[in-house]
């Protein structure tokens, strides 16, 4: 704490001396600072919309994964129907891939929303997805695009491509529960 005053006192008394200087002892410094921003993804749950015989459970496991699983309510009515999760995607790289590794789960993607205005203008239009097969548990590229977000932070609510996923499970899914794990990156 002392040492934090005493920067802050010597950065003002060079502030004061500078101003009392002569016009002509002072002088102009431009500094210029380059650098790069390493490529970042988030990956995040924003909604989910269940059939009443599923109970539903979606956790964040990093910056860029979530699992998606599926149970029936009952035994013997399995996990049946259809699950929409909408997650939202956010990245600064120039570009990404959208992959599901899913054990007896069919993934299709549907059409994204730009989530406000600083979406960067033509990820929308580079979004392709395409569905999962859904029999094994193979990481299945589901989705790529280019850069998704023009500013902000992670937490900003209008950077993010929102992207719905319609949940199928097989029917002959043994036990009658499902799952995906959901990964953004490069």
């Amino acid at each position: 704490m002392k040492s934090n005053l005493k920067v802050k006192m010597a950065t003002m008394a060079a502030f004061l001396l500078v101003g009392f200087l002569p016009a002509g002892a002072q002088e102009t410094v431009q500094i210029s600072v380059t650098g790069r921003v390493l490529p970042a993804y988030s990956l995040e749950p924003v909604a989910v919309a269940a059939d009443a015989n599923q109970i539903v459970s979606v956790e964040r496991l990093a910056q860029g994964q979530v699992l998606i699983r599926l149970h029936p309510q009952s035994p013997s009515s399995g996990a049946k129907g259809t699950v929409r999760v909408i997650l939202a995607l956010r990245t600064n790289a120039e570009s990404y891939r959208l992959r599901a590794a899913s054990s007896g789960l069919q993934v299709e993607v549907g059409q994204p929303e730009a989530s406000g205005s600083f979406v960067v203008p033509g990820a929308l239009s580079s979004f392709s997805g395409q569905p999962t097969s859904g029999s094994d548990d193979q990481e299945q590229v589901v989705a790529t695009g280019t850069r998704i977000s023009l500013r902000g932070r992670f937490t900003s609510p209008n950077n993010a491509l929102l992207v719905p996923l319609e949940l199928r499970c097989d029917s002959g899914a043994s036990s009658g529960s499902c799952q995906v794990l959901v990964t953004l990156g490069s």
